[in-house]
């Protein structure tokens, strides 16, 4: 079926080119504003019946001022393998009982083809466009990163912003409350058996209590953050 998801692709990204959309990479399209924020949308397909293919649809951003920053502390670049910071299936940003996945057969006929394409990119316009178009904005950013949906990543990120415009004091309160928000959700005993034996032992990658992974490499990452401030 790589031809009829080649040919499915190749036309939804001929719909986006005149709103500035272009090819990165395998599934992948994107349009840069302002030199700095990397509107995503990305392409999946699953064939699930022989001469016919699903697209399902994702959708993100990533702010490439932060992933620079976030590069130099982790060593690990966001743009080169085009990974959003806020992202997720197109079903989350569309109103509920709304199609999110787009059925396509080799036995279309041009007409039929079209029309699907069509919807897509109607959906596109409808959905997707208004949320990039929303969070293309660093405070709406910030708010997307500390709500529950993200706030793991948005731990990372929101400090290395404030650091970024200057204000490290806020993004070391930002620390702390992510830290408390992490161990809020850790049993009372599990904690107190992880701050007796492991928190001073971050030099080790693996946590081996469950419930307390996350905070474990939180800690690790402040510490990065840290050294990362300290060589400044």
């Amino acid at each position: 079926m790589k031809e009829l998801k080649k040919k499915v692709e190749t036309a939804i990204l001929e719909g986006l080119a005149k709103d500035g959309f272009k090819k990165k990479g395998e599934g992948t399209c994107i349009r840069i504003l302002y030199e700095n924020i990397v509107q995503m949308i990305g392409f999946q397909f699953k064939s699930h019946i022989r001469g016919t293919t699903t697209l399902r649809m994702t959708t993100g951003l990533l702010y490439k001022d932060i992933g620079e920053i976030e590069f130099q502390i982790r060593g690990y670049s966001r743009w080169k393998y085009c990974q959003p910071m806020i992202g997720f299936d197109v079903i989350h940003v569309m109103p509920d009982n709304t199609r999110s996945s787009w059925d396509f057969s080799i036995d279309d006929t041009d007409i039929i083809f079209e029309e699907k394409i069509k919807t897509v990119l109607a959906a596109i316009s409808s959905y997707i466009f208004p949320y990039l178009e929303r969070n293309s904005t660093y405070e709406n950013l910030i708010y997307e990163l500390d709500t529950n949906f993200f706030w793991g990543v948005g731990s990372n990120l929101i400090p290395m912003y404030y650091y970024m415009k200057g204000n490290k004091e806020e993004a070391f309160r930002y620390i702390e409350k992510a830290i408390s928000r992490m161990e809020s959700k850790i049993p009372e005993e599990e904690l107190g058996e992880y701050n007796k034996t492991y928190r001073t032992n971050l030099g080790n990658d693996i946590c081996p209590l469950l419930n307390c992974r996350n905070l474990h490499c939180y800690l690790i990452f402040v510490e990065q953050f840290k050294a990362f401030l300290n060589s400044k």
